[in-house]
């Protein structure tokens, strides 16, 4: 059924573009400079020096650091503080990618890596500050975090004998060299970036198509263009004839829920640790709920 559907929505794609070119290359080149002016220089020094950061084992520096907090309240391994500075500081889908490299590299469980992709996968504060430039949206993003946290601690609940496994099940390996960590960290954002571009330039087209379509009402065309793609969602409900607050509201929950061109994102790099898009979905909706309503309170 999957495939069909996505047999399908290719179909229509192509033939979109062959009828109308100049809609998918206006959308596509607004895509293409969103990655290259934006994404590349803001994202990937961040994704080679996480790289480097988990290769070389500086993750347990952030252990030390933030342990009792983790421990104490959450009840989770030290290590997961690594993904919760790397994903409120970064921004998407670096949470998640810090998350899925430690489960990865076992230093954590699956579980917790799960917990962590459920709260610390959020928009950067540069993109908060500079592209939506409303105070209120970053209190209202980031507020409900320690509620989420806590939420989904309970649900995916680990004994002490799940924190402290993943670190003793570690056999000593040979030590890579520095050349190769470099290397490796390198190439590997280099493939997740273009990655990332390649989603971006292909919703960024649907996003042009939809902005084509006449709507009644600009507020369902803000929601649907928002749930297809952050950046274009946030332009234009920034421009809609409404009122300030109901514009910060609908900015607040493009702004967390990141669209499905950052879900693809997101999948593409927790793909490796077995998480679960669906799990991730579901908290997404959940942040995205008590983000607004926080924000039609601030305002």
């Amino acid at each position: 059924m999957k495939l069909r559907l996505f047999r399908a929505f290719a179909i229509v794609f192509l033939i979109l573009s062959l009828l109308n070119p100049k809609t998918s290359v206006a959308g596509a080149s607004a895509g293409l400079v969103l990655w290259f002016q934006t994404i590349v220089p803001t994202l990937l020094p961040f994704i080679i020096l996480s790289n480097i950061l988990v290769s070389s084992g500086c993750v347990k520096y952030f252990r030390r650091l933030l342990a009792p907090l983790i421990s104490g309240i959450f009840h989770k391994s030290g290590s997961c503080a690594y993904a919760v500075v790397v994903g409120l500081l970064c921004g998407y889908p670096m949470g998640a990618k810090a998350a899925a490299d430690l489960v990865e590299s076992g230093q954590i469980s699956k579980k917790e890596g799960q917990w962590l992709i459920s709260f610390c996968n959020l928009p950067s504060p540069m993109f908060l500050i500079g592209f939506v430039a409303v105070n209120h949206i970053a209190a209202a993003v980031y507020l409900p975090v320690l509620v989420l946290a806590l939420l989904s601690g309970g649900f995916y609940k680990t004994s002490t004998e799940e924190t402290k496994k993943p670190l003793l099940e570690q056999t000593p390996k040979k030590a890579p060299t520095l050349m190769y960590i470099f290397e490796s960290s390198i190439m590997d954002g280099l493939e997740l970036i273009a990655k990332i571009g390649g989603y971006i330039i292909l919703f960024s087209i649907l996003s042009a198509y939809i902005q084509t379509v006449p709507f009644a009402h600009q507020l369902p065309k803000g929601i649907l263009l928002g749930t297809i793609e952050i950046t274009t969602g946030i332009h234009y409900a920034s421009g809609m004839a409404c009122s300030a607050k109901l514009k910060a509201i609908l900015c607040t929950g493009i702004s967390v829920f990141g669209g499905c061109s950052g879900l693809a994102q997101t999948n593409s790099v927790m793909n490796k640790a077995g998480f679960s898009l669906l799990h991730y979905t579901g908290w997404k909706l959940c942040h995205v709920l008590l983000s607004c309503v926080l924000m039609y309170f601030l305002w």
